[in-house]
C-alpha cells in the first residue's frame, strides 16, 4: 500500500470522502494547517480564521483581502513573529499533504496517477534560477519538449465505472431492451466516455447485443452491457 493509498484509507475510515464536496471548505483545511504552522494560533482559532479566508477567496474577495492586509500594514509587521520549530513545520507540511490527497480522491482522481502527471509536466520544463525564482526556458526547442499533464489519465477507475453505470441506468429507464436502444447507448457511450476510456483503460470494446441480452434477459426486464479491455471486463446489469 503506497503512502497515498494509506492516506485515502484514513479519509475513508473517517467518512471524509462521503461528505459533500465544497472547494472552499476543502481548501480551508489546508489554510488552517498553514496558520497553525506559521502562527501561535490554537486549533479552534485557526479553523475559524481559515474558513473566513477560504470563503473570501472563493467568493472573489481576494483584492479586498489584500487591501485590508496592506492597509493594516500586516505584511511587514514582525512584532508578533513566531519562532518555528522544525517539528511544527514538518507537522504542518505533512498535514497539508494528507488533506490535499483526500481532496484529489474526493474529486474522483487517483492521487498517485495525478502526481505522476504533474511530475511529468514539471520534469519536462528546463530553465535557470534567477533571483531565487525558477525561470522556464521558453525557446522553441525547449517548448517542443514540454509535457502537459493529462489528468484524464488519473481519473479513478471505480469512479468512472460508477458514472457509466448511472449513465446506462438513466438511458434505459422506461425503454424497451431492443436492438435500437442498445445501438444508441453504445454510440452515446463512445461519444461521452470514449476519450476517458481510452486515456484510462486503453483500447476497449463494448458488447451490448443478443449475446448478453438474451430473450430470457429481456423477459426479466434486464439490460446487460460489457466493456472489455486488456486488464479487466466491466459488466453492467440494469434491472
Amino acid at each position: 500500500m503506497t503512502q497515498n493509498e494509506r492516506i485515502v484509507k484514513w479519509n475513508e475510515d473517517r467518512g471524509l470522502l462521503n461528505l459533500d464536496y465544497d472547494i472552499a471548505n476543502e481548501m480551508s483545511f489546508i489554510i488552517e494547517e498553514v496558520l497553525e504552522c506559521m502562527t501561535d494560533m490554537k486549533s479552534e482559532e485557526a479553523r475559524e480564521s481559515a474558513i473566513l479566508i477560504s470563503k473570501a477567496i472563493r467568493n472573489g474577495n481576494t483584492k479586498k483581502l489584500a487591501k485590508y492586509i496592506t492597509k493594516k500594514n500586516l505584511d511587514i509587521k514582525e512584532t508578533n513573529k513566531v519562532e518555528l520549530s522544525k517539528e511544527q513545520i514538518l507537522d504542518g507540511a505533512n498535514d497539508i499533504k494528507v488533506f490535499s490527497t483526500g481532496l484529489i480522491k474526493k474529486t474522483g482522481y487517483d492521487p498517485d496517477l495525478s502526481m505522476d502527471e504533474v511530475l511529468k509536466e514539471i520534469e519536462s520544463r528546463t530553465g535557470t534560477m534567477i533571483d531565487g525564482k525558477f525561470v522556464k526556458n521558453k525557446s522553441k526547442e525547449a517548448r517542443s519538449k514540454w509535457y502537459k499533464a493529462n489528468f484524464n489519465k488519473a481519473l479513478d477507475k471505480n469512479g468512472l465505472k460508477d458514472s457509466i453505470n448511472e449513465y446506462i441506468f438513466s438511458s434505459v429507464l422506461g425503454e424497451l431492451n431492443d436492438k435500437l436502444i442498445r445501438m444508441k447507448i453504445i454510440s452515446n457511450l463512445d461519444i461521452v466516455y470514449g476519450k476517458l476510456l481510452n486515456d484510462i483503460v486503453g483500447d476497449y470494446n463494448i458488447i451490448c447485443d443478443e449475446t448478453n441480452n438474451t430473450p430470457s434477459t429481456i423477459d426479466n426486464y434486464e439490460f446487460n452491457l460489457d466493456i472489455i479491455f486488456d486488464e479487466d471486463d466491466w459488466k453492467f446489469s440494469i434491472s
